[in-house]
């Protein structure tokens, strides 16, 4: 089973909170130029995601932010949501599902 194909390190389990922040030093306007286009890549890449976590069945949405955002193990979302495992498990591997399928369509201008 590929883990967390389609969320990169960088989105899950507070990866993006350990993440040390860089000092500012000026550069080339060519060199910022290039940084802001991957900026500006990374927040349609984001909006994308959070547009195909939205459109989730609510039992995948809550499952999928309690797993990769909040990093809460299996068995501690089946106890916070009353939930056995198994439906943990199952609601887990449908909203990856449906999230890499919406994922994998092309973006619309």
């Amino acid at each position: 089973m590929q883990r967390n194909r389609i969320f990169p390190r960088r989105f899950s389990s507070g990866g993006a909170l350990n993440r040390a922040v860089r000092p500012f030093t000026p550069t080339s306007a060519t060199a910022a130029s290039s940084r802001e286009d991957s900026s500006a890549a990374h927040a349609r890449e984001l909006e994308r995601l959070t547009r195909a976590m939205q459109a989730l069945p609510e039992r995948c949405r809550q499952v999928l932010t309690l797993r990769k955002i909040y990093g809460l193990t299996q068995r501690e979302i089946a106890v916070r949501l009353g939930l056995d495992a198994a439906a943990v498990e199952s609601s887990l591997a449908e909203a990856m599902h449906l999230c890499a399928r919406q994922l994998e369509r092309p973006e619309r201008p």
